[in-house]
């Protein structure tokens, strides 16, 4: 598990959250904080599209209401402490 995702509003399509990460956040952060930077900082959709796949192939998925539900294909962007996720 990568963290912990607090619903804090709704911005459509995405749902916005805060996120509390884990100790295994650690080895994935990285190629969040990167796609992160090259969407809000530098406006690069092409190289952070790059990296998106790069995270789409660890092949994470959305458990919501303790499994309740499993989503396995979404997009989900990390920074900052917030997430933002649709599906």
């Amino acid at each position: 598990m990568l963290g912990w995702l607090t619903e804090t509003g709704l911005d459509q399509p995405w749902i916005i959250c805060r996120f509390e990460p884990t100790e295994q956040f650690v080895s994935v952060q990285p190629l969040f904080d990167d796609v992160f930077r090259l969407i809000n900082e530098d406006d690069d959709w092409n190289r952070a599209e790059a990296l998106q796949k790069q995270i789409d192939a660890l092949g994470l998925t959305l458990e919501i209401s303790g499994g309740q539900k499993i989503i396995n294909e979404f997009v989900l962007s990390i920074g900052n402490g917030e997430a933002w996720f649709r599906y």
